[in-house]
């Protein structure tokens, strides 16, 4: 198990794409709950996130950016992150 700081890490100084699975969640419809999986990632915001929010993109398939809040990823390249 890995801490979300060294996830954070991990990914800006990921040299391929990795594998991060989160759950969904909005605040405002109250929608969520949804496991999701986002395979062959790259970390987009390069500077720290002052919402803890990060923009990913998947290298294969749709390129749209996914926005995902830090608390709500589970696993990052198949490690749980705590």
């Amino acid at each position: 198990m890995i801490t979300v700081q060294e996830m954070v890490q991990r990914m800006r100084s990921a040299d391929k794409p990795f594998d991060i699975t989160f759950v969904t969640a909005n605040r405002t419809t109250g929608e969520g709950g949804q496991v999701r999986e986002l395979r062959s990632a790259e970390l987009l915001t390069k500077k720290r996130a002052s919402r803890r929010i990060l923009d990913f993109r998947s290298v294969r398939g749709t390129r749209a950016p996914v926005r995902i809040h830090l608390d709500l990823i589970l696993w990052f390249n198949n490690i749980p992150v705590a």
